[in-house]
């Protein structure tokens, strides 16, 4: 399973760099999807750092393609993927 997570974050990096540019709604819907993701992947993942790395480098490849890159507060993505 942790190859498995492994490959589609990888595929996810990937796919984000390859994005012409995002918007700043586009980037804090990515970091909401990428918690959302960690918190319900890490009971599968072998190794929850590697899958922490891996998450953070999507999240950093969207910021990277973002004109006006500002990441929501922490606290908020939190309430945002407990409501789901």
């Amino acid at each position: 399973m942790n190859a498995l997570i492994r490959l589609l974050s990888l595929y996810l990096c990937e796919f984000v760099r390859a994005q012409p540019k995002f918007s700043r709604n586009g980037l804090e819907q990515l970091q909401v999807d990428c918690a959302y993701m960690r918190q319900k992947l890490w009971a599968h993942a072998g190794d929850e750092h590697m899958l922490n790395m891996s998450i953070e480098d999507v999240v950093t490849a969207a910021v990277n393609q973002c004109a006006q890159p500002k990441l929501l507060d922490p606290s908020v993505v939190r309430v945002i993927c407990e409501e789901n």
